[in-house]
C-alpha cells in the first residue's frame, strides 16, 4: 500500500508538471523533498512519544536511579527535539530553492510561449500579404506591410528577451544552487555535530547507573545524581554556544581608497552618494572622460539584491496602465531600481565581487539580477541610504510625515516644492508647534 501511495503521488507531481517545458524532474523532486520533510516530522513525533512513554514508565518505578537517569534523558530528548527542529527548516529552506529554481524555469518558458506566438503571427501576416498582392489593392498590401514590420520588431524583441531570459535564468540557477547546496551540507554537518553532543551526553548519563555485577542488590546505591545534572547542563551550554560556520555568497572585500572618506574630512550629512568623488580610472574613458562602455558590453555581473525603491510606476506596471504592460500575461517582473553586492562576475570585470552597487534596470524586484557591467554603478556599501528618498510638495503636512518615516530608514531624502520662498521657508525650521490632540503627540512634537 504504501508504495502504491508513493506512486501516486510521483504521478502527480508529473501531471502538474505538464506544459513546464521539461521541468517533471524538477517537479518530482521538490515533491520528495516535501515527502522527507513529513517523514523527518514523523521520526521526531515518533521519538519524542516514545520517549514520554518511558517517563511514564519510569514515574511507576521505585528504582532511584531508573526514574533520575529517564528524567535526564528525558531532558536529552527535548534538546534532541529542538535540533531536529532546526534541521526540517534547513530542509524547508532547501525545498524552497528548488522552488525558486522552478519558478525561474516558468519565466524562461513564459518568453519561449511569447516569442512562439510572435513568430506565428508574422507567418500569418507574410501568408496573407502573399495572397493580398495577387488580389488586393495597395492600402489593403501597405497596411499588411505595416502591420508585418511592427510583427517582425516584436519578434526580435521576444528573442532579445528570450536570449536575456536565459541568460539570466542559469546565472541565477548556479547561484541559487550553490548556495543551497553549501547551506544543506552545513545543516547536515550541523546535524550530526549537536546528535554527537546530545547523544555522548545520554551514554555518560546512562553509565552512572549502578553497575550491579558480582554485588547484593542490597549494596547498590545510586550516587550519580549530581553528574547526570552536570552532563545535561554541559550538553545544553555546547548546544547552546555551537557556532555554524557562516556561508556568505557574497563575501565583502575592501573597498578601495577612491570609495573611502578621509577621517578628517568633513561632510554635510547627506547625501552619501557624493563620498564617490569621481570614476575610478578603469572605468573612465581617457578621450571623453566618461565611463567606457565599449569594452563592457558584454561583461556581466550578478548582483545579490539587498534593497530595492518602490515607485509609483511599479504600481502602474502590476495594474497594467502602460500600453506594452497591458499585453503581457503575469507573472511578470518589476521594479526600477535596486540595490546589493556582486556575487558573481564574468571574466575582465571591473567590478569585482562583494562590490557594493546599484542599478536602475526593469525587473528589479528580484533576489538576484544579472546585468551588464555598463548598467551597474559601484557604492560605498550596500545600505539603503544609497536609495534616495523622493518627496514632491515637501511643505504639505502628509509629505513633512513621510519625509519623518524615510529619514527613520536611513534614506536620503529629496524634497520638491513649487516656489523659491518654500525652499528658504523650509530652511528656516520650525519656530511653533501647533498640535490639536495633545498628551504624548504634543511632547513628541516640541521635543523634535
Amino acid at each position: 500500500m504504501d508504495k502504491a501511495s508513493r506512486a501516486i503521488r510521483r504521478s502527480g507531481a508529473k501531471l502538474r508538471s505538464l506544459g513546464s517545458g521539461g521541468s517533471a524532474d524538477l517537479n518530482v523532486m521538490v515533491s520528495e523533498l516535501k515527502d522527507m520533510r513529513e517523514s523527518a516530522k514523523g521520526f521526531m513525533n515518533a521519538q519524542n512519544s516514545a520517549c514520554q512513554d518511558m517517563m511514564r514508565w519510569a514515574a511507576n518505578e521505585e528504582n532511584r536511579a531508573i526514574q533520575d537517569v529517564a528524567n535526564h534523558i528525558a531532558e536529552l530528548n527535548l534538546l534532541w527535539t529542538d535540533v531536529q527542529k532546526d534541521f526540517i527548516g534547513h530542509l524547508k529552506e532547501y525545498k524552497q530553492m528548488y522552488e525558486m529554481v522552478l519558478e525561474g524555469e516558468k519565466h524562461v518558458l513564459q518568453a519561449k510561449d511569447n516569442l512562439n506566438n510572435y513568430e506565428q503571427k508574422e507567418t500569418k501576416l507574410r501568408k496573407d500579404l502573399r495572397k493580398a498582392e495577387k488580389r488586393s489593392n495597395e492600402a489593403d498590401i501597405r497596411n499588411l506591410e505595416s502591420k508585418l514590420h511592427e510583427a517582425q520588431m516584436e519578434r526580435e524583441k521576444a528573442e532579445i528577451e528570450v536570449t536575456e531570459r536565459i541568460r539570466e535564468n542559469e546565472a541565477v540557477k548556479m547561484i541559487r544552487l550553490k548556495e543551497g547546496f553549501v547551506r544543506i551540507a552545513e545543516a547536515y554537518v550541523e546535524l550530526g555535530k549537536k546528535c554527537s553532543t546530545v547523544f555522548q551526553a545520554q551514554k555518560d548519563v546512562a553509565m552512572e547507573i549502578p553497575d550491579v555485577h558480582g554485588k547484593e542488590l542490597e549494596e547498590v546505591k545510586y550516587t550519580g545524581s549530581s553528574k547526570t545534572q552536570n552532563y545535561l547542563y554541559k550538553a545544553k551550554e555546547k548546544l547552546h554556544s555551537y557556532r555554524r560556520e557562516s556561508f556568505r555568497l557574497n563575501p565583502p572585500l575592501p573597498f578601495p581608497s577612491y570609495h573611502c572618506q578621509d577621517k578628517d574630512e568633513e561632510t554635510d550629512d547627506p547625501p552619501p552618494y557624493s563620498l564617490i568623488k569621481e570614476p575610478h580610472p578603469q572605468w573612465q574613458d581617457k578621450s571623453t572622460g566618461m565611463a567606457d562602455t565599449s569594452q563592457n558590453q558584454t561583461v556581466t555581473v550578478g548582483i545579490g539584491v539587498q534593497y530595492v525603491g518602490i515607485n509609483a510606476s511599479d504600481i502602474n506596471v502590476t495594474a497594467g496602465r502602460y500600453g506594452h504592460q497591458s499585453k503581457i500575461k503575469p507573472p511578470f517582473d518589476i521594479g526600477f531600481e535596486g540595490l546589493g553586492e556582486v556575487v558573481q562576475a564574468s571574466k575582465n570585470s571591473p567590478l569585482p565581487v562583494g562590490q557594493a552597487v546599484m542599478y536602475f534596470n526593469h525587473g528589479a524586484f528580484s533576489e538576484y539580477k544579472v546585468l551588464k557591467a555598463n548598467r551597474v554603478f559601484p557604492i560605498p556599501s550596500p545600505s539603503p541610504q544609497f536609495l534616495p528618498f523622493l518627496v514632491s510638495g515637501i511643505t504639505a503636512s502628509v509629505s513633512l510625515d513621510k519625509v519623518q518615516w524615510a529619514k527613520l530608514a536611513g534614506c536620503h531624502v529629496i524634497g520638491t516644492c513649487s516656489t523659491d520662498a518654500k525652499v528658504e521657508f523650509l530652511k528656516n525650521g520650525v519656530d511653533v508647534v501647533y498640535e490639536t490632540i495633545g498628551g504624548e503627540v504634543f511632547d513628541i512634537c516640541v521635543n523634535r
